[in-house]
């Protein structure tokens, strides 16, 4: 029940991603799969090196992004790493999106980012940090399945993550 509620989340806060190497460069028009994150960098995290799920779910087709879901291992932190990429969507659209809430400019390595909450479901508290490539977007975001929680700990769990697998991610030009 909640990976279909991860599911139904994560494809409702686009509307408004397994092998390879960290740090190689990829062509130009290769869209870089989340999956490949390698297992040892997701484990160092303290995430379950697993995927949890990869892509969307029986019957979800989100043709715009590939997506790669893990789960913390610690049973009093009920959250997941939802980590999608794009090669057409911008971080531009992130920072317009006027879904996407309390936003913040950032810097993630050598990466332009941004970071922002949605009020896509009661039931999950989300922090989202968009990657800025060329060409594309990733985003990592961090869904709680609970709400009695300090408001920011999504948000400071979701920027370590990001900064933490930054290293992972494909070099662009």
């Amino acid at each position: 029940m909640r990976k279909a509620i991860v599911a139904v989340v994560a494809a409702s806060a686009l509307v408004g991603g397994c092998g390879g190497e960290s740090g190689t460069a990829q062509p130009a028009a290769a869209r870089w799969d989340p999956c490949s994150i390698p297992r040892e960098s997701i484990k160092e995290t303290g995430l379950d090196p697993e995927p949890a799920e990869s892509g969307w779910g029986d019957g979800i087709v989100v043709g715009d992004w590939l997506r790669c879901v893990f789960r913390s291992p610690d049973p009093d932190l009920t959250y997941f790493l939802n980590v999608k990429s794009s090669l057409i969507h911008t971080i531009v659209e992130a920072r317009e999106n006027p879904s996407n809430l309390q936003g913040e400019d950032l810097r993630i390595g050598a990466h332009d980012a941004f970071r922002y909450k949605t009020s896509v479901a009661k039931s999950v508290v989300d922090c989202n940090v968009a990657v800025e490539l060329d060409p594309g977007l990733i985003v990592f975001t961090v869904n709680f399945m609970e709400d009695s929680m300090d408001e920011q700990l999504p948000c400071d769990i979701a920027l370590a993550h990001t900064s933490e697998l930054e290293s992972a991610l494909p070099i662009t030009a």
